[in-house]
């Protein structure tokens, strides 16, 4: 077993936890959702394609990640969310700078920001791997991936919006999941997967936008 808990795992004494598991069909309904999207408007390019495939694969991972919690399970969880999370950020800056270079300087920072903060937040505070890096270092990186958009398109960042509302409620509640334990046995990492599923669906209308037109 991979040392990470859940609220919901503990209150049910086992590996299997239940509404962790079954609170991962919010995100395949939003990736049925996003093909619903994308035949309306009749996109059919390869990035909405993979887009869409590692949606799917999101929900799919983490549902085999709380229903049995091994190493391969996690990297189901973890692989595709990190690929989507890259593709979407690198087209999204694309689209604002036209210049691939300058847009892979800006991923470098970011995904370094939430490594060093991470790891930061981790060593100051004693956070727990589950609850710490990745997701506290998100915090910093997120800001200046918001501030970076901000700067070169006004444009781009208003449509960013539900994006990271959507983003920002899903990780608060990730964040509040062991802390909530006592009051919520079940814990809060299904709204984690509720909002996300959200998020998922606003990211690609937000990178598919000129798709549209």
């Amino acid at each position: 077993m991979v040392g990470i808990e859940y609220c919901e795992k503990a209150a049910f004494s086992g590996f299997f936890e239940p509404l962790n598991f079954l609170s991962n069909f919010f995100i395949i309904i939003a990736g049925i959702f996003i093909l619903l999207y994308m035949r309306k408007h009749k996109i059919n390019d390869w990035v909405s394609r993979v887009f869409v495939v590692l949606v799917f694969l999101i929900g799919i991972g983490s549902m085999s990640w709380h229903f049995y919690q091994i190493g391969i399970t996690l990297f189901l969880d973890i692989f595709p969310i990190f690929i989507l999370v890259f593709m979407t950020i690198f087209i999204a800056l694309n689209q604002i700078t036209n210049n691939k270079i300058v847009s892979s300087l800006v991923l470098i920072i970011t995904f370094a920001l939430v490594g060093i903060f991470g790891r930061l937040f981790m060593v100051l505070f004693g956070v727990s791997q589950s609850n710490g890096p990745p997701f506290l270092g998100i915090i910093p990186a997120l800001l200046f991936l918001i501030i970076f958009i901000y700067v070169k398109s006004r444009e781009k960042f208003k449509r960013a919006i539900f994006v990271v509302l959507f983003f920002g409620i899903a990780i608060f509640f990730r964040q509040i999941d062991l802390i909530v334990c006592n009051y919520i046995p079940f814990g809060t990492h299904l709204l984690w997967h509720f909002f996300n599923s959200f998020a998922l669906y606003f990211m690609f209308l937000w990178i598919r936008e000129k798709k549209v037109r």
